[in-house]
């Protein structure tokens, strides 16, 4: 990888580590009003509106996939990790549940190793020790009992190591706009088939926060 791609990469990630924490922001506040079901939902059918006008722009070309079966499969898996995901924030303190979320690059390079045969040299087993200990110590063992929140987050964070992972492969057969696509599509009705046995009015406010 060369430096430009390489800076490329880097701030791509800063991008979506810092659009992840607004969204868990988002579903931390709007989870006060909503179950976190309807959050899922409208989370979905939003982003599925937003993304059409992208899909369009090329003449429905990122409707084209190599695998659908590998994108619904992805989206079963992620519509775990969704709904454990938001319940897990809403129920617990935004703190320990961000810092449980850190074991997600713990779990995906372990399956990186078993499933996609990746070699990892010790500069990176370093950083994940490090990483792992950082977060032994903002989660202090023995602290926070293993209760249903704890429980939620855990799975929350091996099911999207799963999704990771399953991203990797699709990334190297689609778009990047066929990934999203299809996430969305198969998840807008799979989170409204839940959601309706819990269904809640929304008001305009809440669904600003949905664009975001």
């Amino acid at each position: 990888m060369n430096n430009q791609n390489y800076l490329t990469v880097v701030a791509l990630t800063l991008i979506g580590t810092v659009s992840a924490a607004f969204m868990a922001s988002g579903v931390k506040y709007l989870s006060n009003e909503l179950n976190p079901f309807m959050i899922c939902f409208f989370r979905c059918v939003v982003g599925l509106i937003i993304i059409l006008p992208f899909v369009a722009r090329n003449k429905f070309q990122a409707l084209k996939s190599k695998n659908i079966k590998l994108q619904f499969y992805r989206s079963l898996i992620n519509l775990i990790s969704m709904i454990t995901w938001f319940s897990a924030i809403g129920i617990m303190h935004f703190e320990k549940a961000t810092a449980i979320g850190f074991t997600t690059p713990l779990f995906t390079t372990i399956l990186a190793v078993l499933i996609l045969g990746e070699v990892i040299r010790i500069h990176r087993i370093s950083a994940l020790l490090i990483g792992f200990f950082g977060v032994l110590i903002i989660v202090k063992p023995g602290y926070i009992p293993m209760d249903f929140g704890v429980f939620l987050m855990l799975t929350a964070s091996l099911s999207f190591s799963f999704v990771l992972i399953i991203v990797k492969k699709l990334s190297n057969i689609d778009s990047s706009i066929t990934i999203t696509f299809y996430h969305l599509l198969f998840m807008t009705p799979l989170t409204f088939l839940i959601a309706i046995f819990f269904w809640q009015e929304i008001n305009f406010s809440q669904l600003l926060i949905f664009t975001f």
